[in-house]
């Protein structure tokens, strides 16, 4: 029929997520790979590649940034930026 325990520990669950929505806590998961795959200019430069973070929610800071390769191409020209 009806268990109070279990509601009453849904309740307390609830609760908690909206107070720390309101008081601006941030949640933090697992890490979250991004997959880089974006063209720009007219001559054909690019950026390609993955960005990982800490799994924040919310703006990112530079610190959330845990890891990432990027090949950056242009015109006679290629660079890598790694981070890990």
């Amino acid at each position: 029929m009806f268990n109070s325990k279990l509601n009453y520990r849904n309740l307390r669950l609830i609760a908690a997520t909206f107070v720390s929505m309101f008081l601006g806590i941030s949640a933090s998961w697992a890490s979250i790979t991004y997959n880089v795959d974006e063209a720009f200019g007219q001559d054909g430069g690019s950026v390609i590649g993955t960005l990982t973070t800490d799994g924040k929610m919310g703006p990112l800071q530079p610190s959330d940034f845990i890891a990432g390769h990027l090949t950056l191409q242009g015109t006679n020209a290629s660079y890598v930026l790694t981070k890990s």
